[in-house]
């Protein structure tokens, strides 16, 4: 994440020839507080980042915009362009993830499965270890249905591990036959 808010500050409380305790008692924040928001460890809350701004003299959209951008995921940070002051607009299709995922449920066969599996970048590294295990592989033999909803419902939170990806296997052939 960015961190336009910290050097603004940084570079402000350097050029006024002040301390982070002498600056932070300006807004009624300590010393550590400010060494936290230049550094990028804390962001400060909008109420003092204005009352900042203000003092920095940055136009109130400018400096809103700049605490907007810090808040942002990196991925996300580039829709405001600090430049121009603006929300940089994107139509609804222009957005296009990294990797186009692969509908596992148009593969007939296990095998047919698995070898699609095998070379796609998309799957999390625990799914795809189970595919590598030939022997855990004969005797789960997932269905296309199955591993989209591992590869969807456990990309987010990371890796894994083959023997998660069994359980959650597990459970959705439970949940698909209604089996407790």
């Amino acid at each position: 994440m960015s961190n336009v808010v910290g050097e603004a500050i940084f570079r402000h409380r350097k050029k006024i020839g002040m301390t982070q305790d002498q600056f932070g008692a300006k807004f009624h924040v300590s010393g550590p507080a400010i060494f936290k928001f230049e550094k990028g460890y804390v962001r400060p809350s909008l109420e003092v980042w204005l009352k900042i701004a203000g003092d920095i003299k940055i136009p109130r959209t400018h400096a809103v915009l700049m605490w907007l951008k810090d808040r942002l995921p990196d991925e996300f940070s580039s829709l405001i362009d600090l430049k121009k002051d603006v929300l940089v607009s994107e139509s609804v299709n222009a957005y296009k993830p990294k990797y186009q995922h692969i509908d596992y449920t148009k593969y007939k066969t296990p095998e047919a499965v698995r070898k699609q599996a095998a070379k796609d970048k998309t799957l999390p590294r625990g799914l795809l270890a189970l595919f590598k295990d030939k022997k855990l592989w004969e005797t789960v033999k997932p269905d296309g249905e199955e591993v989209n909803f591992c590869r969807d419902a456990y990309q987010t939170v990371g890796a894994g591990t083959r023997h998660l990806f069994l359980e959650a296997i597990a459970v959705f052939r439970r949940f698909k036959t209604g089996r407790r």
